[in-house]
């Protein structure tokens, strides 16, 4: 008991600043969820949890989906009451669907339903079903801190999107180049290709069509140039 009243002490108002972690729980369980809660925000992490977050007038449900889609992890108070509470199934289904890490902080002794087992089949469980409860708080809040830190490690080590040069890279640059001139290679080619098979056609084209059209020389005709020819070569004997 003076533990959680030692906790309740650091329970800070609500507040609209971004969270870190959704708290997900039984209205039975609401000591503990708010012991939790302070724990973590003593240590600097910041919570989103109900109904202190739900701002007046505000849409409860479309408030919830909206917090646990902008947390970073999702821990659930496992217990009894929450074994049960389909509020709570909808929660971890939720977050188990946005793909946020889940930790389930068990504070009773038992197994989990088949519906939300099924969830939590492959998440790294908290016990705290022994006292003092502010150790367990602790050890949640070193594995949150672990977890957040090896995020931010992940995000810092992906390259700023800033510095990013706007237009095709230098590599992606010289593959277009070597592609165009592949291109322009292959176009030459066929351009050379497609004129000497012109080439050929029309020679054998010529040579067909000559062949095919020579007219035959008359008998007397090549008579005649016989003894034109001889009467040629007599002349020319004689002018010699």
């Amino acid at each position: 008991m003076n533990t959680l009243l030692h906790a309740l002490n650091h329970y800070k108002e609500p507040h609209s600043m971004a969270h870190d972690i959704f708290l997900s729980y039984s209205s039975e369980d609401k000591t503990v969820a708010d012991a939790v809660c302070a724990g973590l925000e003593s240590q600097g992490i910041r919570c989103w949890i109900a109904p202190r977050d739900v701002g007046p007038g505000q849409d409860w449900a479309a408030t919830i989906v909206d917090a646990i889609q902008d947390c970073r992890i999702f821990v659930i108070i496992l217990s009894s009451g929450s074994n049960k509470s389909s509020q709570v199934l909808r929660e971890v289904e939720r977050a188990v669907s946005a793909g946020k890490i889940v930790i389930p902080f068990r504070i009773e002794d038992l197994v989990p339903s088949k519906s939300l087992g099924y969830f939590l089949s492959v998440s790294h469980w908290l016990d705290a079903m022994t006292e003092p409860l502010e150790k367990h708080i602790e050890e949640l809040a070193a594995n949150i801190r672990h977890l957040l830190s090896d995020a931010d490690t992940q995000a810092t080590a992906r390259p700023d999107p800033s510095t990013y040069i706007d237009g095709p890279s230098s590599l992606s640059r010289a593959g277009a180049k070597a592609q165009s001139t592949l291109q322009n290679r292959n176009s030459l080619h066929v351009i050379i290709a497609v004129l000497l098979t012109i080439l050929i056609l029309g020679l054998g084209w010529f040579f067909f069509y000559e062949r095919t059209h020579q007219i035959p020389m008359d008998p007397a005709q090549m008579m005649d140039s016989s003894m034109n020819k001889g009467m040629h070569n007599e002349n020319w004997n004689n002018w010699r």
